[in-house]
């Protein structure tokens, strides 16, 4: 890991399949992605190494804030990484 880089983890109570199910499909994820009281509108979700993905994540006071992320790894249902771009 570079000086620059961050790295989070999450436990959840599920099983790694139903976590990646939920996270391999898009209309899922866009329901629990993001701080509580978030929205979100997917523009683009390829789920795949390289695959990019853009969306817009809108805060409970209005503000918008475009992401961009590409897939860097896939070992679905393992381990994700993703790179914010």
């Amino acid at each position: 890991m570079s000086s620059r880089e961050i790295s989070t983890s999450r436990v959840v109570n599920a099983s790694a399949e139903r976590i990646a199910e939920a996270i391999r499909d898009p209309e899922q994820l866009a329901k629990w992605w993001g701080p509580k009281g978030f929205t979100n509108t997917f523009h683009s979700f390829d789920f795949r190494v390289g695959g990019k993905w853009d969306l817009t994540m809108h805060a409970p006071d209005g503000n918008s804030f475009e992401n961009h992320w590409e897939f860097v790894v896939v070992d679905s249902p393992h381990r994700f990484a993703l790179r914010h771009i």
